[in-house]
């Protein structure tokens, strides 16, 4: 089954979709991060740089890849620049994302 996410951040300040990364992982995985090393964990599929709401303030993650039924998967979000983001996290396309003054916070 073919399953998507999609992750929309601000502020995007022009060019920090290439510091921000969304991973996905199986459940098989999570015994690795768990001993402090994410780094030899296999992620799923790969995430492309999208702009679906032509707005320069934020930027967009898109993900997608077949998944073999009903498991458990986990989510792994990176960000690697110098500065705090606002992200929101869809399982499905979306366009303008309303933001809202309490939004998940990710440093």
């Amino acid at each position: 089954m073919e399953k998507s996410l999609n992750l929309t951040f601000t502020p995007d300040k022009g060019n920090n979709a290439k510091f921000v990364t969304l991973k996905v992982f199986e459940e098989s995985q999570v015994n690795l991060f768990d001993k402090g090393d994410s780094s030899k964990m296999t992620s799923l599929g790969a995430t492309q740089i999208v702009s679906w709401d032509n707005n320069p303030d934020t930027g967009q993650l898109a993900w997608k890849e077949s998944l073999a039924g009903a498991k458990t998967y986990y989510v792994q979000l990176f960000n690697d620049s110098d500065f705090t983001i606002a992200y929101w996290l869809f399982s499905e396309q979306v366009g303008n994302v309303e933001q809202t003054p309490t939004p998940q916070r990710h440093r």
